[in-house]
């Protein structure tokens, strides 16, 4: 099991509910691939530095967690698919 963050920006348009409700659905993700969640925070709403999708601001959340490194290509392809998240990036630490 590796040490990961992921970044992930929300859109602006589904608001801070629908943004916390982003959230929830990776760490089930995270936790449906046997991996687990170690913390999380929101840093809240946030001017995107160039629009992306005709969206200029965003729900900024990080998330840390352990992931076994096979699977983290199973939770990127999810991650794609998901319509309300505009970006993510996952580090490794």
């Amino acid at each position: 099991m590796n040490k990961y963050e992921i970044m992930t920006i929300t859109k602006n348009s589904v608001g801070e509910a629908g943004a916390a409700k982003a959230i929830a659905q990776v760490t089930e993700l995270i936790n449906a691939n046997k991996g687990s969640v170690e913390g999380s925070k929101s840093w809240g709403k946030r001017k995107l530095v160039y629009e992306i999708n005709h969206e200029d601001h965003g729900y900024y959340d990080v998330v840390d967690f352990t992931l076994s490194p096979s699977k983290l290509a199973v939770v990127k392809a999810k991650l794609n698919l998901m319509p309300n998240i505009v970006r993510y990036l996952i580090t490794a630490k």
